[in-house]
Formats: structure tokens, sequence, C-alpha cells
């Protein structure tokens, strides 16, 4: 009854502040009588905090998605997330119209390896079929366990609809949230995965590193957000700093401030050169790595390149409770740094790439035909460098490379003919 006492004390004190007072004392009155009735009436005892919880979770569920209260197991596993290690399948899942969708699969995660892609539905989770007013915490409850445990989903892929079996082992998630190599012509990659605690120092060392490797300058940058799910606000505003040495970042509006937008501006310090720049997105790059991708196009500091991203253009804080539980709540709406809007409309490339579906070369050769004569020349697929392995497997990566790379020949040649020009 403590916990229920706490709740009606909070609910008398906020609500008696607005200007419905005679209406909230209504209203008050009329939950009074419905706990009292189910307390005393209900065939089965119900524990308060059930109770409390669920009409918490009541009033939740009339605001926007993104807003949700947390259980104190809730609120522990969301802790864990910030630092990049959990136990699961590796998947960031939203629910859109009822249905439960795919954001992105994390790299080298169990969700990963068995294929599961951006835009997937999930229909069931091991026995639970996932209809009705089902959150994201309850599904993500549902994907957690204990490692080496086996869960098995049932999805639905685009365009056929059928339903498709898929058995995970669930693993200890440790998330490097960002991933780099370098390609030839001094031309870096760079992957953020999501926006964890530590997202901006290891951007920072992966473009030092890779400096080094290039001979001390690098002469472009591929910056990869496909199928970012997003993460701390302040990580994103951080990494996009690090690109941007002055004007605004982002703009964030709370409520009852429509003429009043809150910038996060960027800072001359530890800023990168003025490098050409590709940014690449998807439908799977959402929330935070829209602020990045946002501040980047309209500083026209990186060409956006990919396809049109998620559209969640809202900012959520989290509120630790009383009782280690948590409010998450959608407390601002964020704008790209020329004030426009990415809810639901996300931010659109300047270049769209679209995925190439290569189908199988089935063409007759030499090789292929009985008794051929052997070559004295080895395959030239031999001398590949290993780094370009990673340009034949993703013919988007591979088109953003070839884009970069010819900006960076024509700012050479243009470089060497100043240089002439002024001996």
């Amino acid at each position: 009854m403590k916990k229920f006492a706490i709740v009606i004390v909070f609910l008398v004190f906020f609500l008696l502040a607005s200007k419905t007072t005679d209406l909230v004392y209504k209203k008050l009155a009329v939950f009074s009588q419905v706990y009292s009735y189910i307390k005393n009436n209900y065939v089965e005892n119900v524990s308060d905090e059930k109770l409390v919880y669920a009409a918490i979770q009541g009033m939740i569920d009339v605001l926007d998605p993104h807003s949700a209260f947390l259980t104190p197991e809730q609120y522990s596993n969301i802790k864990e997330g910030t630092t990049g290690e959990y136990v699961g399948i590796g998947i960031e899942v939203a629910v859109k119209e009822g249905e439960v969708v795919v954001v992105s699969a994390f790299d080298d995660s169990p969700a990963f390896h068995a294929g599961i892609k951006s835009g997937d539905i999930i229909f069931q989770v091991d026995d639970k079929v996932l209809k009705g007013r089902v959150t994201v915490d309850e599904v993500n409850k549902m994907l957690k366990g204990p490692a080496g445990s086996e869960v098995i989903l049932k999805i639905k892929r685009k365009p056929l609809m059928e339903l498709i079996t898929i058995k995970l082992i669930r693993e200890r998630i440790r998330m490097q949230s960002v991933t780099y190599d370098l390609f030839e012509s001094g031309i870096g990659y760079v992957r953020i995965s999501s926006f964890q605690d530590r997202t901006y120092v290891q951007l920072r060392e992966a473009v030092r590193s890779l400096t080094e490797k290039a001979g001390g300058e690098l002469k472009g940058l591929i910056l990869d957000l496909r199928n970012n799910p997003g993460g701390l606000f302040e990580q994103a505003v951080r990494v996009a700093d690090f690109f941007i040495s002055d004007g605004v970042i982002v703009y964030t509006q709370g409520r009852g401030k429509k003429e009043e937008y809150e910038p996060e501006m960027a800072h001359p310090d530890d800023t990168q050169p003025d490098y050409p720049m590709i940014c690449l997105v998807n439908s799977g790059s959402a929330s935070a790595s829209e602020i990045v991708a946002g501040a980047l196009q309209d500083h026209k500091r990186a060409i956006i390149a990919g396809s049109n991203t998620f559209g969640k253009g809202s900012v959520q804080t989290i509120l630790e409770l009383e009782d280690k539980s948590a409010l998450k709540l959608t407390v601002a709406k964020y704008y790209t740094p020329n004030k426009k809007s990415i809810q639901e409309v996300g931010i659109v490339p300047d270049i769209e790439i679209n995925e190439i579906v290569e189908k199988k070369d089935e063409s007759l050769r030499e090789k292929d035909l009985p008794r051929h004569l052997k070559g004295k020349k080895k395959s030239t697929q031999e001398s590949v460098p290993q780094v370009n392995k990673l340009l034949e497997k993703d013919s988007v990566l591979l088109q953003a490379y070839n884009y970069l790379k010819a900006i960076v020949v024509v700012n050479d040649k243009l470089k060497k003919e100043k240089t002439k020009e002024q001996k």
C-alpha cells in the first residue's frame, strides 16, 4: 500500500498544479474507487505493485511509442545497453502499426549471422505470438536470456511475407560501437553501429590510427551509419562536433516552446581536417545517427549517400524512480542545423545508392570445359588485398568508395597544378 500511496500523492501534487483542479479531484476519486474495488472484490489477489505499475503503464500508453515505464529489471537492462554489453541476440526493434519490426541487427551478433534484416517483421518469439499491444520492452525481455540458451523466431519478410523460422543461440553481446579500416588511396572507413557511452572516444582513436596508417594524412573518409539504431544523444553531438568546427549541430525544442530552439554548438577544439567525406545511411539509421547525418549534411561537411533514414526526430530522457524503476519520457523534438524536422521524414540522402543484388554468373568459360589447358598465370583474385574484400561484399560501400576516390584524385591533381603555378 505504501507504493500506491506514494503514487497517489505524486499524482495529486502534479495534477493540482494544473488549472483543472476540480476535474483532477473527480478523476482521482474514480481511480481510487477502481483500485479499491479490485483489491476487495477481484476473484484473485493482485499485488499492489502490479496494480500500480499497470496504472502507470496505462498513462504511458496514451503517449508516443518511445515513452515507456521501465521496471527495475528493464531499467537495469537499459543501463547495460549504454555500456554495450548484454546477453541476447543483438537486435533493435520498434513497434509500428501493431507489428514488431526489426530496425537493425548489430554487427557480429547472432541475429546478424542468421541473416535477420532491417524491415523484417517478428511474428512470434518461441511460443508467444506478438500481437495486440505488445511493447518494445516486452519483446526485448523475450529475446534476452541466459547465454547459450535457444530462442526461436518466426519472421515475415517482404515481399512474400511467408513465415520464416530462425533458431538463434543467445550470446553475451559485447558491442564495439566503432570499427574501422584503411582503403587504397589513403581513404579511411569508419563504421559506428550504435551510440554508447564510449563511442566518441573510440571514434577519435579509430581516426588517429587511420591517419597514422595513411602516412599522417587521410585523403578522405567514409562514415558508415547504416543500420545504426541510435543511442545516447550526447555522444551523437560529440561525434558530429568531431567533424564540424563551428555552428549549430542540432536544435531541440521542448514542450510549449514553439518559437524557442535550444542549440547544441560545435567547438573548434580537436576538429578533423576538411578532407572529403561520405556518410552512408539507410532505413535502419535512426535517432542519434540521424542527428549526425543531418548536421553533416546541413554544414555541407559530408555527402550523405544511401537511402532515406528511419525518421525518429524526438529526444527521450530517463528519470530513475524511488524503487529503481524508471520513466523514459519524450521531452523534446530535434531539428537539423537548418531547422528541418526529422520526425517521420528522416534524412533524405544527397545521392541515392541502392544495394545491388548480384545474380550468379553462370556463363560458360574456358576453365569450365572438360580437359581444358591449365594456364601458368595464377588467378588475380589471390592478389586482391584483404581490406578490399569488404568492398567486394558491399555494393553500396563500393559505390561510395569509387565516388570518394574520384574526388580524392581530382583534389590531388588540383593541388599539384596549384603547386606548379606557385613555382
